[in-house]
């Protein structure tokens, strides 16, 4: 026990160490925190995955669910107004091309049948929240280029699990059906943003009651895992519950939900300093146990399999390249949409959703896992690397070049500012 306590708290000192760090030379925590796990897990065998037991996949999506959560509290109302056509145009397509480009690798290069491939497509087609959202707020993106890559990494989560289940089941059944994968998706979504919104309002019409209790920010959080829960029994999505239930909190004024005579109380609602501080905080544990744990899961036992990995995340992000080019209009700065090229690294829902076959029994399950979590380790490593230089390197440069005709980005120093500070807690009145 003294051993697992002392290792919790280097590991939790190492993670601050990590941040500190990208201050001063930009290597991204993230990486450094996934590297870790690579060393404790594949690299020296301390540490194996079957050591967390049940408790890694629970924090892993506790981790997912308080992300999303935060995001939702920081995304406002007019932003989504603007972001709204842009996120889906990038979603869809950049889906899509991701998820028939590592469909192709699946069943040429793995031998998978078509069905499998595209079920391992749809697994890799999206971006992942908890790698996404913390390295958006280290950077100088303007409102809208933000708000689309959180809106884009909450929606492919959930076409990740649908689109992918719906693949992995009609391979099983022999049975595949777009209609039922289409209207498995559109389900999700409509009751997912139901279910958060029912339960925003919920939370304002007992937020007095809430603020009156000892631990009242713990009880947020439980609050908020209790949404995804509930979404998650009903079928639907518990990431989109998560960010709407936040979005509707932060919004609840130009919601017009304070005008209705249960809520008027919510309408000179503040939130007091500590709620954002209690939230980064919570947000820093979540993501150090998240990161390391994803580094642990990886396994290194084909080299053939590593470098198709490596050639299908170069594809992808060549792809996400000409998407963002197609889909973001040229009024969008240089910066903003670099940025939002290289920023597409896999996560969560790909590693939780690799393991599905396995339990199916699917007799290419093992090969499928494999390269899943090799591509979500080279995606993050990639996008760790390639974020940095897009301010003073060649691939800059490179970006420069593809996207010349947009707007001309901030100046060289703001964008060393942004990358070099970290994010400032978050402003509140006291109340």
């Amino acid at each position: 026990m003294a051993t697992l306590v002392l290792g919790v708290g280097v590991l939790l000192f190492a993670a601050t160490l990590f941040i500190a760090l990208f201050r001063r030379t930009r290597i991204p925590d993230v990486l450094l925190l996934m590297v870790l796990g690579v060393v404790l897990g594949p690299a020296t065998g301390l540490v194996s995955q079957a050591d967390f037991g049940q408790v890694g996949p629970a924090m892993s999506t506790i981790a997912l669910t308080v992300i999303l959560f935060e995001s939702g509290l920081s995304l406002q109302l007019t932003v989504l107004r603007h972001a709204l056509a842009a996120t889906m145009r990038i979603t869809l397509l950049g889906f899509l091309a991701t998820a028939v480009i590592a469909g192709a690798f699946g069943h040429l290069a793995l031998g998978l049948p078509w069905t499998l491939a595209l079920a391992l497509g749809s697994i890799l087609g999206g971006t992942s929240s908890a790698v996404v959202i913390p390295m958006v707020r280290h950077l100088a993106l303007q409102r809208v280029p933000s708000a689309v890559l959180v809106l884009e990494s909450a929606i492919t989560d959930v076409l990740v699990i649908v689109v992918g289940s719906a693949f992995l089941s009609a391979f099983v059944s022999g049975n595949a059906s777009p209609v039922v994968v289409v209207q498995g998706v559109m389900w999700s979504f409509v009751s997912a943003t139901l279910i958060g919104a029912l339960s925003g309002l919920l939370f304002l019409f007992a937020v007095n009651l809430v603020r009156r209790l000892p631990n009242a920010m713990v009880a947020v959080i439980a609050f908020v895992l209790v949404t995804y829960g509930v979404a998650e029994m009903l079928g639907a999505s518990g990431a989109i519950a998560a960010l709407t239930l936040g979005f509707v909190l932060s919004n609840r004024v130009a919601l017009g939900i304070s005008r209705l005579r249960p809520f008027a109380h919510v309408g000179e609602l503040r939130e007091p300093r500590y709620v954002g501080w209690f939230l980064a905080d919570a947000t820093f544990l979540l993501k150090t146990f998240f990161f390391v744990y994803l580094g642990i899961s990886v396994r290194f036992t084909d080299w053939r399999l590593g470098a198709l990995a490596v050639a299908a995340v170069i594809a992808v992000y060549a792809a996400r390249t000409a998407v963002v080019r197609l889909t973001m209009p040229t009024s969008t700065s240089r910066w903003d949409a670099s940025v939002m090229a290289v920023m597409g690294p896999k996560g969560l829902a790909a590693a939780v959703l690799a393991g599905v076959p396995i339990q199916m029994g699917i007799v290419q399950g093992e090969v499928m896992q494999q390269f899943t979590y090799l591509v979500v380790l080279t995606s993050i490593v990639v996008t760790s690397v390639l974020v940095p230089q897009l301010a003073h390197g060649p691939v800059g440069v490179v970006a420069g070049h593809v996207f010349g005709a947009y707007a001309a980005p901030p100046t060289p120093s703001g964008l060393a500012e942004a990358l070099l500070e970290d994010a400032a807690p978050p402003d509140g009145a006291e109340g």
